[in-house]
Parts: structure tokens; C-alpha cells; sequence
């Protein structure tokens, strides 16, 4: 389980540092906004479920789990419906 979560979460990671590197004039700013935004989730994401979440409830972490892995596919998934910018190959030699 541990290499599978490091695993998905280095895909993950790389998968969107790319993404900020090349289709940015800037380099600061996208960095800057992603670190931003991942910080706010996560600390709703740990209040939630040290708040809601009833950790003595099989069914209720499994909903948790459930819910965070949909999420999670869905902003992976939504980069298939990005226009990304053309490479060009006379540029990068």
C-alpha cells in the first residue's frame, strides 16, 4: 500500500509540475497558486475528517475514502479537456 500511495502520488505530482513548467510564460505564479491551493485542501480536507468523519465507523471511512477517491480521478481526469500549448520541435533542438 505504501508503494502504490507513493507511487500514485509521484505520477500525480510530476504529472502537474509539468504541466506548470511548460505552459506558463511565468514560472513563480503557478507554482506559487498550486502550492497555495494544495495547502488550503489539505487542511480542509483534515478538518473534515477529524471533525465529521467517525473514525470508529467502517462505513463511514469507507464513504470517506470513496468520496476523496472520485474527487481526486475527477481533477486528475479534467486535464484531458485542456488545450494545451503547441510544442514545437524546431524550438526545443
Amino acid at each position: 500500500m505504501t508503494f502504490a500511495w507513493g507511487f500514485s502520488d509521484g505520477c500525480v505530482n510530476t504529472h502537474a509540475n509539468q504541466m506548470m513548467g511548460f505552459e506558463f510564460a511565468t514560472s513563480s505564479d503557478p507554482f506559487s497558486i498550486f502550492n497555495t491551493v494544495q495547502s488550503v485542501a489539505l487542511v480542509s480536507f483534515q478538518i473534515f475528517q477529524g471533525t465529521k468523519v467517525n473514525t470508529q465507523s467502517e462505513r463511514s471511512l469507507e464513504l470517506y475514502t470513496l468520496g476523496v477517491m472520485i474527487l481526486g480521478v475527477l481533477m486528475c481526469g479534467a486535464t484531458f479537456f485542456f488545450k494545451f500549448k503547441k510544442f514545437d520541435k524546431v524550438t526545443a533542438s
